[in-house]
């Protein structure tokens, strides 16, 4: 948050975007962690994209690797349509896939989900803590998996701790 702060007080914001994209495909190359099936969820500012230029260069640069890429929408900035589009863009002629992170808090909340229409959902941490104990909780997110799961998104519960919020 502090970095993101200060990034957003200098008008930093596209150099964080650009430079997680790169470093986090060239440190994940350096594990060898491209095998089959594998996924590299990447953070991405939802309100930022790469240039022509970079989005080349990675693509040059990384190839094939992208199609193992999703790229998560972060919850902290507003969507902007048009910045989704171009990432969309990017993302099937990449072959990569598209989440939103800490969905039901910040930004990624329904509206988000409905115009959105992405291959992940990362339910935040906060609708999953306790939630053996909440029956809203329980129901809310039941209805989540729901209306996900009729239109083949995946859904990924952050922070579960113990057996009984797996459950």
């Amino acid at each position: 948050d502090k970095l993101l702060s200060l990034a957003r007080s200098q008008s930093k914001l596209a150099e964080v975007e650009r430079m997680t994209m790169f470093q986090s495909i060239e440190h994940f190359t350096n594990q060898n962690g491209f095998a089959d099936g594998i996924r590299l969820f990447i953070n991405s500012i939802s309100n930022q994209q790469l240039s022509p230029a970079d989005a080349d260069a990675l693509e040059r640069k990384y190839g094939a690797l992208l199609s193992h890429v999703v790229l998560e929408l972060t919850e902290e900035e507003s969507n902007i349509s048009s910045v989704t589009q171009q990432k969309r863009k990017y993302l099937m002629q990449w072959k990569a896939q598209l989440a939103l992170d800490d969905y039901g808090i910040g930004y990624n909340g329904d509206a988000v989900l409905l115009e959105i229409k992405p291959d992940y959902i990362k339910l935040d941490m906060t609708l999953i803590r306790d939630v053996d104990k909440d029956e809203n909780k329980r129901m809310l997110i039941d209805n989540i998996i729901l209306y996900c799961k009729s239109r083949g998104i995946k859904v990924i519960a952050e922070g579960i701790e113990k057996k009984e919020e797996m459950e």
